[in-house]
């Protein structure tokens, strides 16, 4: 008798509205309708691949060759990414050669929907079934859950792996579920390194749950299991990490000691996170204020503003490195956490108005039809971000031909994705980007690199083929331009006009169009 008087299941069912108990909702056909809102929504955004994706998708593709050759890949990955390249790469390269890019970036809008499913069993775990379908509903129409789940990256992916972490510990404890959400929250930031800043709030987040459904003991008992799986799982990652040294110098340069090479000032970043987490970080902490302001239990009062405060680790971040690459997409990883603070704000909006059901279901149908609105072109921005390189593919299918044609090209991921592989016409290394270029002068043998390698290579007509389109790098790119406009020997072959939701440029495709002579 007395355990069911101090029964967490019990409180909380007291803490909820008296008219959300006594009305039920068609819980399934409204969540339904919500990820199929999301999902159409997301088929509608429309590009060819993103630099991050060709390079993710490629890489997973000469991983799995390596794998079935018994070979070493063609190249080392494992600097470059910022993820663990035989994770993610070889799951979405997989299915990009079953199916190409749209089966690929199909396992990310396969992430994004079970994220919302798990922002719904949050609401439902903490609040109710009104707040959880709330928070869902307001959750999947925002910009950045849109976008990553539309991207073929490990970002919806990783966020999809710490969301079930949290998933399950919205269900009774058993000690194999304790040990999954360990696995998950060990697997999601070796998807994605900087999921690790969200595992901390995550793991308290299921220590709080557990806490709600079972109490102080269940919690000791999970304890123990957790801490004895992450040992097992951190051994694990320590192994596969040692195997794979490139991965180590990876996860400290593209993470941990991460080198801003463009920094923003940090009023300009503060005006971006206003914009893009703005209204969402707002109504978050309205929706704990209201929850204070109810003097909730101890535990669900912390869990609650642990969820909200993690809303803020990704802005504050950016805010402190001055960084806006992956700005937007990061953006998604905090609104997971506080999307059921929102739900639980619009759910107190309609008590406050006492209105019927069905006048709330109107209400809540409209203010989403805004948001929808407003998120819908702002996901479309996002996805229209990078040109549109179907035209200039086909350009290089006419002037590339495999093992005898040098590309140089902003971003090379691009094309050399879809000009390599299973019916490709060309090599991987045949590709040579913007970034960084060694190269050994014929005559007196040295190396250069940087600015005086490309330079010197174009004067030796070392590249058959240059695409530069002044989005990566134009300083670069117009000091390039300038080069071969004055070398007889290479000709513009084509100029291909692109609109982006930042402007127009066009890409211009140089050929050597006679051998240089040697000197």
């Amino acid at each position: 008798m007395t355990s069911s008087l101090i029964d967490p299941a019990t409180t909380i069912q007291r803490l909820r509205p008296s008219n959300e108990i006594s009305r039920a909702l068609p819980i399934f056909p409204l969540l339904s309708a919500i990820l199929v809102v999301q999902l159409a929504v997301m088929v509608t955004l429309q590009n060819t691949a993103f630099q991050d994706e060709a390079l993710s998708l490629f890489a997973g593709r000469d991983i799995l060759d390596a794998w079935s050759s018994g070979t070493a890949p063609t190249t080392g990955y494992g600097a470059t990414l910022s993820g663990f390249p035989e994770f993610y790469p070889v799951v979405a390269g997989f299915l990009d050669r079953l199916g190409g890019l749209q089966l690929a970036r199909g396992l990310s809008m396969v992430s994004g929907l079970w994220i919302t499913v798990v922002v719904f069993l949050l609401g439902r775990r903490l609040f109710s079934d009104r707040v959880a379908l709330l928070g869902a509903a307001f959750f999947a129409l925002q910009a950045p859950v849109l976008f990553i789940g539309r991207l073929a990256t490990y970002d919806a992916f990783s966020l999809a792996l710490l969301g079930s972490a949290l998933a399950i510990a919205t269900t009774r404890p058993r000690w194999w579920k304790t040990a999954a959400v360990v696995a998950l929250c060990t697997a999601a930031p070796v998807a994605k390194y900087a999921t690790i800043a969200f595992v901390p709030s995550a793991l308290v987040v299921c220590a709080a749950l557990i806490f709600l459904r079972s109490g102080r003991s269940a919690v000791l008992r999970q304890g123990l299991v957790a801490l004895v799986s992450a040992l097992v799982f951190a051994g694990i990652v320590v192994v596969v990490f040692r195997g794979d040294p490139d991965a180590l110098t990876g996860l400290v340069s593209t993470t941990i000691h991460r080198t801003v090479t463009d920094r923003s000032p940090a009023g300009t970043v503060l005006l971006e996170g206003l914009r893009v987490l703005g209204v969402f970080a707002v109504l978050a902490v309205i929706g704990l204020v209201l929850l204070i302001r109810k003097k909730p239990s101890a535990p669900k009062l912390l869990v609650s503003i642990l969820l909200v405060a993690s809303v803020f680790i990704a802005p504050v971040y950016h805010v402190v490195t001055g960084e806006l690459t992956s700005f937007d997409k990061h953006m998604a990883f905090g609104m997971l956490f506080g999307a059921p603070l929102v739900g639980y704000l619009f759910s107190r909006f309609l008590d406050s108005h006492r209105i019927t059901q069905l006048q709330g279901l109107a209400v809540a149908v409209a203010v989403f039809l805004v948001i929808f609105g407003l998120n819908l072109s702002v996901a479309q921005r996002l996805f229209t971000a990078w040109p549109n390189s179907s035209k200039m593919i086909i350009s290089l299918k006419e002037l590339v031909r495999l093992d005898n044609t040098r590309v140089l090209a902003e971003g090379m991921e691009v094309p050399r994705y879809y000009l390599t592989g299973d019916g490709g016409i060309s090599a991987y290394w045949q590709y040579t980007g913007l970034d960084y270029f060694r190269y050994t002068e014929p005559q007196s043998g040295a190396t250069l690199t940087g600015d005086a390698a490309y330079r010197d290579a174009i004067e030796h007509g070392y590249f058959q083929v240059v695409v530069l389109d002044y989005t990566q790098d134009p300083v670069e790119a117009k000091a390039l331009v300038a080069q071969l406009r004055g070398d007889s020997h290479y000709s513009l072959a084509e100029t291909i006009p692109f609109t982006t939701s930042s402007g127009t440029s066009a890409y211009q495709v140089w050929r050597l169009v006679r051998p240089v002579a040697s000197k």
